[in-house]
């Protein structure tokens, strides 16, 4: 999604917050842009932020600041459900109705294995708190979270120029928002549907 009035330009740093610690997107972004860039990584689980950590270690261009907690809409806290792989993981319980269907490719990956109590904020707390006057892109890879994220931002929705965000038209997670909804919430602040890759 891009902002709709958003005109082109390179501004040095290149604002980066990534959601869900997702290292191939992350290395894609870095490695495509000339400039310097802050990237300020969000994750629940430390052990991701660590190994992102010292992938970017010896890059002379990223500013990398990890943040161990996750984000919501609303501040406080919210069950997370650890599965079998990491990247899985949740704050919304997997729909085992659904999954059920497709397994073949996704065998056990969306098993919990662990419930746990975590602390969430919202973007727009950090937003301030961090001194971040805006986001040049906003990546949003976090199993079902991503719109209720972006309600947590309402009031800096306008300081962001591009978001690249997960959506799912079916429900993987149990009462997850799915595509439409995430378009409709977008559309509805300014934002214009790019496609997909």
């Amino acid at each position: 999604f891009k902002k709709k009035s958003m005109v082109s330009k390179i501004e040095e740093p290149f604002n980066i917050v990534e959601v869900g610690s997702d290292r191939a997107t992350l290395k894609k972004v870095v490695n495509y842009l000339p400039c310097s860039q802050n990237i300020y990584c969000f994750n629940p689980n430390k052990r991701d932020l660590d190994d992102l950590e010292v992938f970017f270690k010896d890059n002379n261009k990223v500013n990398f600041k990890k943040l161990n907690f996750a984000l919501a809409d609303v501040p406080g806290k919210k069950t997370f459900y650890i599965t079998r792989n990491d990247t899985a993981s949740s704050v919304y319980e997997p729909n085992y109705k659904v999954l059920e269907r497709y397994r073949t490719t996704t065998f056990n990956i969306f098993d919990v294995v662990e419930k746990k109590e975590i602390q969430c904020e919202n973007l727009d707390n950090v937003f301030s708190r961090e001194n971040i006057n805006h986001i040049d892109l906003l990546l949003l890879l976090c199993q079902a979270s991503e719109l209720n994220i972006l309600k947590g931002s309402s009031k800096i929705l306008e300081k962001i120029s591009l978001i690249y965000t997960d959506a799912t038209f079916i429900e993987k997670y149990k009462k997850q928002p799915l595509f439409g909804d995430l378009v409709s919430y977008l559309n509805k602040n300014n934002f214009k549907f790019v496609g997909y890759t």
